[in-house]
């Protein structure tokens, strides 16, 4: 039982490098596109992006960093595929749920146009249960659960899963599982 808990934690530190033998290197790279090189919304009839496909993209300002996103796509993804911001403080950006919704620790305040434009089941779940405060957190949207519709200007607050008054300083950046962090987010719609 030691040796198992011991493989376990293994597991969870791991910075996706034991993968490589499974998963070759660059077998990853055909289903998450490179960042492109938009400078604000456009829509898909105004011209072409260098990955083809003429994808919407979009302007996220966050933590100093302005990143591009396409539109339809989540926000935890963007921030993460940008290589610059993660929307999880310190230690969270490797103890996290991966997207799922279920953690907390994605939690940032939003303005601009996203996909629901209010909290959806998990939102409601998650944030009205402590450690965000019940029903006083509607400023807070976890980016995991959100799409960018537009131009945004996100916000990340203190503490372990956001839900301090003050803006973060944490400028860390770490996706310990590199494309496996956002993987599976690339098909849900």
């Amino acid at each position: 039982m030691t040796a198992l808990r011991g493989m376990v934690g293994a597991a969870i530190i791991c910075s996706g490098s034991c993968f490589g033998p499974v998963i070759p290197r660059g077998a990853l790279a055909h289903a998450v596109r490179a960042p492109q090189t938009a400078r604000s919304c456009r829509p898909a009839g105004a011209g072409t992006d260098e990955a083809g496909g003429g994808a919407d993209l979009c302007r996220v300002r966050f933590k100093g960093a302005e990143v591009e996103a396409r539109r339809g796509e989540t926000l935890r993804t963007a921030l993460l595929r940008s290589g610059a911001v993660t929307p999880h403080n310190g230690r969270s950006q490797l103890i996290n749920c991966r997207g799922l919704g279920t953690c907390g620790t994605c939690a940032v305040a939003i303005r601009g146009s996203v996909s629901p434009p209010s909290w959806n089941a998990k939102e409601r779940l998650r944030l009205n249960f402590p450690p965000h405060a019940c029903g006083s957190d509607e400023r807070l949207r976890l980016a995991c659960q959100v799409r960018v519709e537009g131009d945004l200007d996100v916000t990340k607050f203190d503490q372990f899963w956001g839900q301090g008054s003050e803006e973060t300083r944490d400028r860390s950046f770490s996706v310990p599982f590199g494309e496996l962090e956002y993987l599976l987010d690339a098909d849900k719609r």
